[in-house]
């Protein structure tokens, strides 16, 4: 046979049977090719939200909800992270808490005085996000 007509056949079967596998296993080409995700997490693309954020008497048993959601750079939710919360005023239900599937860590604030409480959240490894929200007590 000629060189030639040697060298496309070949090339033509490792073609062939790289798509046909990939078809079999019906992965996409983009998984062999891309870098794996990073799962550290990120300062903006992560939230904290809280309910309600005002008109909560200071009586010490009124909360608001918080939750902290922690997504990584290409903004999928991070599991099993560790996240801890830090008030100006009132009391935080408990000081860290770990990501669920959809990383969220959830909290309560109550206050026992009146004012304005600075809420942040901190990722670990000391990741502290740039969002932060204020709760009023009155």
């Amino acid at each position: 046979m000629d060189k030639k007509l040697t060298g496309l056949i070949l090339i033509f079967i490792l073609t062939f049977s790289v798509f046909s596998a990939l078809l079999v296993f019906r992965e996409p080409i983009t998984q062999y090719t891309r870098a794996k995700e990073d799962i550290t997490p990120d300062a903006a693309k992560s939230t904290i939200l809280a309910w309600p954020i005002n008109d909560i008497k200071a009586t010490g048993s009124d909360v608001s909800n918080i939750s902290v959601f922690v997504r990584s750079i290409n903004g999928r939710p991070l599991e099993n992270k560790s996240v801890s919360l830090s008030s100006s005023i009132g009391t935080v239900n408990a000081i860290s808490d770990t990501t669920n599937k959809n990383g969220e860590a959830k909290f309560t604030l109550s206050s026992s005085s009146p004012g304005v409480a600075e809420v942040l959240a901190t990722v670990q490894p000391d990741i502290q996000l740039t969002q932060k929200v204020s709760i009023e007590f009155e």
